[in-house]
């Protein structure tokens, strides 16, 4: 048995040599991972800090684009308003009118008063149907028109600058 100690000895010692060298390595190499891994998380860490950055700004742009465009429809809204008070003041004046052109001529002083009576009626329904398709026509208009814009609005905000 001493013979063969010399050779469990040199196996005995290249074991161990052996293990040394692979704990060397794998402690190189879980050094080697971990800066690897410091180095994704700072880098993650970076992109999601960009990615916050540009998402609020984002944001704002289509709050700021939001907000526009509530302060036009509002104003659209207004103006429509005054437009139907309009029309109304000019649908009243033609009632006078109608009512006065159909007295005149009740009292017998005109000769047409009837065909001007009818006239007159017919005139006034046809102004008042353009009126109201007039209105229908704007007020669609009006909306698409915002729609548009604010569409429009909201991509020029969103798209990278």
């Amino acid at each position: 048995m001493l013979k063969f100690l010399p050779v469990f000895a040199f196996i005995a010692a290249g074991a161990f040599g052996y293990r040394i060298g692979y704990q060397r390595a794998q402690e190189k190499w879980q050094a080697q991972w971990a800066q690897y891994s410091a180095k994704q998380a700072q880098t993650l860490a970076r992109q999601q800090a960009q990615f916050r950055v540009e998402e609020q700004r984002r944001n704002q742009a289509v709050k700021e684009v939001t907000d526009r465009v509530e302060k036009q429809l509002a104003n659209a809204n207004r103006d429509a308003a005054d437009a139907r008070s309009a029309a109304q003041r000019l649908h009243a004046q033609l009632r006078r009118y109608r009512h006065d052109a159909g007295a005149s001529c009740d009292t017998g002083a005109c000769g047409a008063g009837a065909s001007a009576k009818t006239a007159c009626d017919m005139l006034a329904r046809l102004f008042a149907q353009s009126v109201a398709r007039n209105q229908q026509l704007a007020a669609f208009a009006d909306d698409a028109w915002r729609r548009g814009r604010a569409c429009e609005a909201s991509y020029d905000a969103l798209t990278v600058r």
